[in-house]
C-alpha cells in the first residue's frame, strides 16, 4: 500500500510548477489522492483514506511518526532553536535529536534542490526518481499515476538478477531502472541515486565497546521505545509467535501501561508438532491479559491472484511470503478495530541469536589455549555440536576473514545468474574494516531484517511497528559485544536475564524456535498445478536466472518434503509475477518486442 507521494522542483522553475499543476487539476490523474502540502516547490499528497503524519521542518517536511529523544531532543521538541542552516546539518540534527518511523525532505538555502533523508531504522520507505524536472519521492509505486514515472522506465536486470541471487539483501536496490531507493540513514539528492547520497547514520559507528551501555540502560531503552510506539495507536494487534523476541515486545506493553490498547494476540502454527507454538502463546497472553487469536499458517492453496497481488509494487513483495497467514493477519486487525501489528522482528539480530564461532572471538585472541576453559566458548560449542577447539578455530578464521555480505545461494540459478558479477552490497556493509567479526555479523542479519513492510495485506491495514529495530534500540545495543550478548554461550543470553520477569519462564527457558518450513513446503505440494507453470515457463528461465532442469525437479511432491526448498521457489515465484507485471508497462531490454 503507498501512503504518500511528493513531488519536489525548484521554486523558481515555471515550467516544472506548470507540470505539477496539470496533475493537480486533472479530474481522474489524482482521483484517490488529496493535497496535503501545497507551497512553492513542493507538493505532498497522500491517499483519501489517510496517510502519514507531517509536520514541517527547516523549510521542508517530515513524513510519518517522530519522537524527540528522552531526556533531549530540544529542537524537535519546539525549544526556542532556530537549528541547523544546512541540509546535512538538518538531517544530522533530526537523527541526533529524534527518531521514528520518518521521510524528510529538505530543501537547500535557496530552495533549488530537494533532498531526501530516511530514518535509520528504515520504518518507512522511500524510492524517488524524476519526470519532467520534477523529483518525485514515494513510498511505492501501487497508486503512482502512470504519468508521473519516470519516461526512461525499464527493468533493471543487473538488479533483478541480485535478488535472485541474495533475496533478502537488496532492499538498497531498485530493480526498476529510472527509480531510486534511499537506504535507511541515507541523505539523498530527490530525483537521484545512491551516487548522491551522504551516510549520516551507520550502525557501524555505534558497533564499539567503548560505548556500551549498562544492563539497566539497554532494558529501559526497550521499553521506552515500545511505550512510545504503542502510544500514537488506540488499538493495536500483539504478534505472539512464541519465541522470545515477540514475548519481549509483549512483556513491554504490559510493564509500560499498554495493555489495554492490545486487543489480541496473535500466532499462527503449522500441523506439525515442530511448528506449533501454541502453549507458548498462550503463555504470553495470560500475562497480557489479551485473547488469543490462533491461525493454521499456509492451510490454503497458492493461487496466480496470490502471486500476483502484489506485483505492482516498486520490488518483490517478500512480506507476503505466507499468503494465507497474511490475508488472516489483515482480517484480524480489520475485526479488532487495530491499526498497528506489534511484534519482534529483528530481534534475533539485535540480541544476537545467530550461532557463531566469532561470538568468542575476543576471548579466543586474549586467552590463547587457555579459552578452552571459558564457560561462553564451552556454551557455544555445546550449542554448535562441535569440539571447543573447533570453535576455537573457527574463530581464529573469522578474524582473519571479515564476514562481508551475506552469501549468495546458487541453487536453483540459470547461466545468467552464474556469470553475474555480485553488485555492491548494502551501504551499512561497507567499510567495516576494523570492525570485529561477530559484529560484521549481526549487522549483516539487521541489513537482511530490512525490507518493504507495506507490500502484503496486512500492512494495507496498518504499519507493522518492530520496536527491536529502532534507532535508539540500534545505538544501545550494538556496542555490547556479542560474547555478552550470548552470556554463556547461549542465544540471546543477556536479553534473557534482563527481560526475564516481563516474559513468561517457559518461554526464557526453551532453547528451540518452532519451524514452519515444512508447512511452507507441503503449502508448495499442494500448489503445483501453480507454480510449475509459474516457474518452469516464466520470464526469470527465458532470462537465464532459473535453471529450468533444477527448478523441475525441485517442484516434485517427494522432493520438495524432502528438500525444504519452498520458501526459495515461493519469493521465486513472487518476483516472477513482479517481472511478469512491469514487463507489460515498461522497456524491458532483454524482450525489446513486449
Amino acid at each position: 500500500m503507498q501512503t504518500f507521494l511528493a513531488l519536489c522542483w525548484p521554486s523558481a522553475d515555471l515550467e516544472a510548477a506548470r507540470f505539477v499543476g496539470s496533475w493537480g487539476a486533472a479530474p481522474d490523474g489524482m482521483a484517490t489522492w488529496r493535497a496535503v502540502v501545497r507551497r512553492p516547490g513542493l507538493q505532498v499528497w497522500t491517499p483519501r483514506s489517510g496517510g502519514p503524519a507531517i509536520r514541517p521542518i527547516a523549510g521542508g517536511v517530515v513524513l510519518g511518526d517522530v519522537f524527540p529523544r528522552r531526556g533531549g531532543g530540544r529542537w524537535m521538541a519546539g525549544a526556542d532553536d532556530a537549528g541547523p542552516s544546512s541540509t546535512e546539518g538538518v538531517a544530522r540534527r533530526l537523527s541526533a535529536d529524534a527518531w521514528g518511523g520518518y521521510v524528510a525532505l529538505l530543501p537547500d538555502s535557496a530552495m533549488q534542490v530537494w533532498s531526501v533523508f530516511r530514518d535509520p531504522s528504515g520504518a518507512l520507505d522511500a524510492i524517488t526518481w524524476r519526470r519532467d524536472g520534477v523529483a518525485v519521492v514515494a513510498d511505492d509505486l501501487t497508486a503512482s499515476p502512470c504519468g508521473l514515472l519516470p519516461a526512461d522506465l525499464d527493468l533493471d536486470w543487473r538488479v533483478i538478477t541480485e535478488i535472485i541471487c541474495r533475496p533478502l539483501a537488496t532492499s538498497h536496490l531498485s530493480p526498476l531502472g529510472g527509480v531510486h531507493v534511499v537506504a535507511p540513514g541515507d541523505l539523498q539528492t530527490a530525483g537521484a541515486g545512491a551516487d548522491t547520497a551522504q551516510p549520516i547514520w551507520r550502525p557501524a559507528r555505534y558497533a564499539d565497546p567503548k560505548l556500551a551501555a549498562s544492563p539497566a540502560a539497554l532494558r529501559q531503552v526497550v521499553l521506552d521505545t515500545v511505550s512510545d510506539l504503542a502510544g500514537v495507536h488506540d488499538a493495536l494487534i500483539a504478534e505472539v509467535s512464541g519465541g522470545l523476541d515477540s514475548a519481549i515486545v509483549a512483556g513491554a506493553l504490559v510493564a509500560t501501561g499498554h495493555r489495554g490498547r492490545v486487543r489480541a494476540g496473535l500466532n499462527f502454527h503449522a500441523p506439525q508438532r515442530e511448528g506449533d507454538e501454541r502453549a507458548y502463546a498462550e503463555a504470553v497472553c495470560a500475562r497480557l491479559d489479551a485473547p488469543l487469536v490462533t491461525r493454521r499458517s499456509f492451510t490454503d492453496l497458492i493461487t496466480a491472484h496470490d502471486l500476483a497481488a502484489f506485483a505492482g509494487s516498486a520490488g518483490p513483495a517478500f512480506a507476503s511470503v505466507d499468503f494465507a497467514r497474511d490475508r488472516h493477519t489483515a482480517a484480524v486487525l480489520r475485526e479488532a478495530g487495530a491499526r498497528a501489528l506489534f511484534g519482534g522482528h529483528g530481534g534475533d539480530a539485535v540480541f544476537f541469536q545467530m550461532p557463531s564461532p566469532t561470538i568468542v572471538g575476543d576471548v579466543v585472541a586474549s586467552r590463547g589455549l587457555a579459552a578452552a576453559l571459558d564457560p561462553d566458548v564451552v556454551g557455544l560449542a555445546r550449542r554448535l555440536r562441535r569440539s571447543v577447539w573447533s570453535v576455537m578455530a573457527g574463530a581464529r578464521q573469522a578474524a582473519q576473514a571479515p564476514v562481508g555480505a551475506p552469501p549468495r545461494t546458487a541453487r536453483f540459478w540459470g547461466p545468467t545468474a552464474r556469470e553475474s558479477t555480485p553488485l555492491a552490497p548494502h551501504p551499512w556493509l561497507r567499510d567495516l574494516d576494523g570492525l570485529h567479526p561477530a559484529k560484521q555479523l549481526q549487522l549483516q542479519y539487521l541489513t537482511t531484517s530490512q525490507g518493504a513492510t507495506r507490500r502484503c495485506a496486512r500492512g494495507g491495514v496498518g504499519p507493522l511497528v518492530r520496536p527491536l529495530l529502532a534507532q535508539p534500540v540500534l545505538e544501545a545495543w550494538l556496542p555490547t559485544p556479542a560474547a555478552q550478548l550470548a552470556a554463556g554461550g547461549g542465544e540471546r543470553g543477556l536479553a534473557r536475564q534482563l527481560f526475564g520477569d516481563l516474559v513468561p519462564e517457559v518461554v526464557v527457558q526453551r532453547r528451540s524456535k518452532g519451524a514452519l518450513t515444512s508447512a511452507y513446503t507441503r503449502g508448495m505440494a499442494a500448489s503445483l498445478d501453480v507454480m510449475r507453470p509459474h516457474l518452469l515457463d516464466g520470464a526469470l528461465v527465458r532470462a537465464g536466472l532459473l535453471d529450468r532442469d533444477a527448478v523441475d525437479a525441485a517442484l516434485q511432491p517427494d522432493r520438495l518434503i524432502r528438500d525444504n526448498a519452498g520458501v526459495r521457489l515461493i519469493r521465486a515465484a513472487l518476483i516472477e509475477s513482479w517481472v511478469r507485471h512491469w514487463q507489460a508497462r515498461t522497456r524491458d531490454r532483454r524482450e525489446p518486442d513486449r
